[in-house]
């Protein structure tokens, strides 16, 4: 099981995408790779940061981390290590493509977190989904309950601000 250092092959390439939110001394790097059928395992080296990549449902394998601005160092290309079926593994030089950080405002860092989540991020937004469903079931009882208890004395201030609660719970589920 020895790692050889071998040229870029023609079934290898990798695209590094890094998102440096603005006012965070932190950046988001993800890496796809297109790499050879027979891979049983793959690990993504950036910058000495080691990320390891899963394959996906559209056949590429990718991964992301949160690396320190100050570990970046954008002109060191990133390097795969593949192992294939047999237990044999080397390393593959990929040519990188899009290397460059950019800066992303704090609504499309949450696209691009919501549309890619890791397994972290992704436990926290279904906590949040069931949050808010368990919340407008609440609101939505309440203001029912409001409705039909008195409904000779109705107050128009409480029912309409109960519907704006349920309408504004809707909203946010849906984004």
């Amino acid at each position: 099981m020895a790692s050889k250092v071998e040229p870029v092959e023609s079934s290898v390439s990798a695209k590094v995408l890094i998102d440096s939110p603005a006012g965070k001394d932190e950046s988001l790097v993800r890496v796809e790779a297109t790499l050879p059928p027979e891979t049983s395992q793959a690990l993504a080296s950036v910058s000495g940061v080691s990320i390891p990549l899963l394959p996906s449902e559209s056949g590429s394998w990718e991964g992301q981390a949160v690396i320190r601005d100050g570990d970046l160092v954008p002109m060191t290309p990133p390097s795969i290590t593949v192992t294939d079926d047999l237990g044999d593994s080397r390393v593959l030089d990929a040519e990188s493509i899009g290397f460059r950080p950019k800066s992303t405002t704090l609504k499309d860092q949450y696209f691009l977190l919501r549309n890619n989540p890791d397994r972290a991020i992704a436990r926290v937004l279904d906590v949040g989904s069931v949050y808010f469903r368990l919340i407008l079931l609440l609101a939505m009882i309440s203001l029912l309950l409001n409705i039909l208890i008195e409904i000779k004395r109705q107050h128009p201030h409480l029912i309409a601000s109960g519907a704006a609660l349920v309408l504004l719970l809707l909203v946010l589920m849906v984004v």
